[in-house]
């Protein structure tokens, strides 16, 4: 008798269709196959065209599995079109190309069910654009529009375009948005009015900025709240890329607000003046961060601090503190110690971090005396401060602490406070400290500040075979900062016999050897100290992306021009590419601003910036590199 298994095949041997029809037999049986769901929408869009054939309004368990992996697989719209063209082709074609129209309705068909299942929203806003904004369209025209679905709708589609995942049609949604909020029947119904506020700040649509000043002014306090966070969006500067790394497209919306943003802080001092609902007052100090050098909003806010009793609208207002540039600051931030209770009084600190103002030392540093124990926010503030005055506070803290990340931060701190005593305490530190991350940064400080007694304590971690090896490379990249013969003898040691210190057996998965990497960092440590650049050049050459990286990036600490900067301009590898555009920002941004300027237009950038990838801040670097050099 033959025996039969009543085991499912394994996913991968199936087909889409067969796996989808998997999915439906569990759904329809009355399961609940959350994993089928997920491996379908693992498939891609391919397999997502199949689910949509088998959606049954008269089937709402199998409809809202197969509307997930829809969900699943229309993530993927957000990456470029050429990366779907190589890797997904048949997301190319439904989102990119005439042919897709009818596959994305397919998608959609839910759309038009009387009750919709509670994937839909995200599954068409992901992998349904065109259909999703004709309904949109048809609700706006419309004399009863479906107002629970709108709702619905709206924070899904909200955290998609807030996300900046959105490639094709943004001026499409903001176009529907907009003509959404001139329904009256849509607008009148304050719950879903405050979904469409929601939707507009998350949009940043722009275009709507009359809407949301309109309703500064309704009755309804919840809407109110609403208008303002949408206000403070539509009007913050790193809305529009203008923070760091702004670019021209950036720029130009920018510059074309600048008489509703005139209009806007006129009605925004009014509201922050008048306000008497704690949440919408919440909301109001947040948004003043879009006004971050306005004296009036500085004014409107310091005004608020002492009208309000509550200790959540404080804390709101200190918070925007630390991120503006307002004349008021210190005088918010020293009313803030004033009503120091329910945590007021840690922001303020926080603040004070933000912004060491001179007039904030005295109240700050008296603080050292009224706490026995750590407080680590004043640690951030007095380290700020930078008066030598907080240092015997500090090394007495850092004597009983225990803590490391406690004591991580104490160190930080005494870094930044000049003087004989702050140097002798992170010494005294640096030779005692057994926990590896803490002493890995404490031989960084000791890079970065000349520490008296610290080279002895390097030399003698850089050879300890037993010592953990990121602390043994921080420490020969800090003994090229010391002349001292010790520093100096030791490297030599180390340049001349590295194998006698570091072992040539690969310790991680990468397979690179210790050995390697540490010729790297001697090589590295002894340019610092003044040796030959020739050594690092031929590293560099042979080294691997990630070695390349270290060098560049070791280059941009010391602001040392090198030749393999150019060279390293026009590598093809991202991550070099990125340490590149770092050395050459803080070693020589003049030398080398105009090419600078040409690579980022440079095709090859151009499409990765547009790619949608993680690219580890590379626009801001490229910013900050070419403003370092006198461009833009």
């Amino acid at each position: 008798m033959c025996c039969v298994s009543a085991h499912p095949a394994p996913a991968a041997d199936l087909s889409d269709r067969e796996l989808i029809q998997q999915l439906v037999t569990q759904a329809d049986a009355g399961e609940t196959p959350f994993a089928l769901a997920q491996s379908i929408g693992e498939r891609g869009m391919s397999a997502a065209l199949v689910a949509a054939e088998l959606l049954d309004e008269q089937k709402p368990r199998r409809s809202q599995l197969l509307l997930e992996a829809i969900a699943t697989a229309g993530t993927c719209r957000r990456s470029h079109a050429e990366l779907l063209r190589i890797y997904q082709p048949a997301a190319h074609e439904l989102f990119h190309t005439t042919n897709g129209l009818a596959g994305q309705q397919r998608l959609a068909v839910a759309l038009g069910w009387r009750v919709w299942p509670a994937a839909l929203p995200e599954a068409v806003v992901r992998a349904a654009p065109l259909p999703l904004i004709d309904w949109l369209r048809a609700q706006a025209a419309s004399a009863m529009p479906a107002l629970d679905k709108l709702r619905h709708l709206a924070q899904p589609l909200g955290n998609w375009l807030r996300a900046r995942n959105e490639r094709q049609h943004t001026h499409a949604f903001h176009a529907a948005i907009a003509a959404l909020t001139a329904n009256p029947a849509i607008t009148r119904d304050a719950s879903t009015c405050g979904a469409l506020l929601r939707l507009i700040a998350d949009a940043s649509a722009t275009g709507s900025l009359e809407f949301v000043l309109q309703h500064l002014r309704v009755p309804q306090a919840e809407v109110r709240a609403d208008a303002v966070v949408a206000l403070g969006q539509l009007l913050s500067p790193q809305s529009h890329g203008c923070g760091r790394g702004c670019g021209p497209t950036g720029v130009a919306e920018w510059n074309r607000l600048a008489s509703a943003r005139t209009q806007a802080l006129a009605e925004f001092v009014r509201l922050a003046g008048e306000e008497p609902n704690v949440t919408v007052q919440t909301k109001v100090a947040a948004a003043a961060e879009a006004w971050p050098e306005e004296a009036r909003v500085g004014a409107a806010m310091r005004q608020l601090f002492q009208r309000t009793g509550d200790a959540g609208v404080r804390r709101a207002i200190l918070f925007s503190v630390a991120n503006t540039r307002w004349p008021q600051l210190a005088q918010v931030i020293l009313a803030g110690f004033d009503a120091p209770a329910d945590g007021v009084l840690g922001v303020a600190l926080q603040a004070v971090a933000a912004h060491p103002l001179p007039d904030l030392a005295p109240r700050t540093l008296a603080m050292l005396d009224d706490f026995r124990d750590v407080q680590p926010m004043l640690i951030d503030a007095v380290g700020a401060l930078a008066n030598p005055a907080a240092t015997p506070a500090l090394l007495r803290w850092l004597e009983r602490e225990r803590n490391v990340a406690v004591r991580l931060k104490l160190a930080l701190a005494l870094e930044r406070i000049p003087g004989d005593s702050t140097a002798r305490g992170l010494a005294t530190m640096l030779a005692r400290e057994a926990e590896p991350l803490l002493g890995e940064h404490l031989c960084r400080i000791a890079s970065r500040r000349e520490l008296p007694g610290a080279a002895a304590t390097l030399a003698a971690l850089a050879e300890d075979a037993t010592a953990p090896l990121p602390v043994r490379g921080q420490a020969v990249w800090a003994l090229g900062r010391y002349a001292e013969p010790v520093a100096r003898e030791c490297l030599a040691r180390l340049r001349s016999a590295p194998e006698k210190y570091f072992s040539a057996t690969p310790t991680s998965a990468s397979g690179a050897e210790p050995v390697e990497h540490a010729r790297l960092l001697i090589a590295l440590a002894s340019l610092r100290a003044g040796g030959p650049d020739d050594e690092v050049a031929r590293r560099f050459a042979a080294g691997s992306p990630a070695d390349q990286l270290t060098c560049l990036l070791s280059l941009a600490e010391l602001k040392r021009d090198h030749p393999i900067i150019g060279e390293a301009l026009g590598t093809g590898d991202f991550a070099v590419l990125l340490g590149a555009v770092k050395a050459a920002g803080a070693a020589a941004p003049e030398k080398y601003a105009a090419r600078l300027r040409g690579l980022r237009e440079a095709p090859f950038v151009a499409a990765l910036l547009a790619s949608g990838l993680d690219t580890w801040g590379l626009p801001a670097t490229f910013a900050t590199a070419l403003r370092e050099g006198g461009g833009r």
